[in-house]
């Protein structure tokens, strides 16, 4: 049986994106990503309890200035209906970031104000979701060199997972996919 998928429909969210300092450890997101962690499929998976977070790309190779593509989706493999609380609210919880070699943060969401949004997803449903990455860096808005990148899937800090069954679930508060490594040449 084919699962049922919730199209968010978008384009670029470069206009979103508003420029946020982040730090980040560079034996987490620096050349760890580069280091054995990433790899270059076209996909990555992770899942943990009934939730399926999955990252797509169709290559790992690009023309400096090329357009990527990037899909993330979010999936209930489980066997109950479950609702998922967010803590914010972006474009249906789920987004990706991109990292250079270094482990700086050159693209990915941008903060919208505070709010709560709750996805209810039925056995075998998911959300999916399709940003395009123009090789734009945040905050300067400036192409991006040629080079390796790392891309990752990630959640919204989730606030609460309710199964329709097992009542509320232990669950980590964010879900990162492991890194999809690209050039640009």
């Amino acid at each position: 049986m084919l699962g049922k998928t919730k199209k968010l429909v978008g384009s670029s969210i470069a206009g979103v994106l508003i420029a946020s300092a982040v730090l980040i450890a560079f034996s987490v997101y620096g050349m760890n990503f580069f280091a054995g962690r990433g790899a270059t499929s076209l996909t990555s998976v992770l899942t943990t309890g009934p939730l399926e977070l999955k990252l797509e790309l169709q290559k790992t190779e690009f023309v400096q200035g090329e357009p990527i593509n990037i899909t993330v989706s979010l999936k209930n493999i489980g066997n109950t209906t479950i609702t998922i609380t967010f803590t914010e609210k972006i474009l249906g919880g789920i987004y990706p970031d991109v990292y250079n070699a270094s482990g700086t943060k050159v693209w990915g969401r941008g903060l919208l104000p505070q709010a709560i949004e709750r996805i209810t997803l039925e056995p075998n449903e998911g959300i999916s979701r399709t940003y395009t990455w123009n090789q734009i860096t945040i905050g300067e808005r400036k192409q991006v060199p040629k080079g390796t990148y790392a891309i990752v899937g990630k959640t919204l800090k989730i606030g609460a997972l309710d199964d329709a069954v097992a009542g509320r679930l232990e669950f980590p508060p964010f879900l990162e996919t492991s890194p999809i490594i690209i050039t640009i040449k």
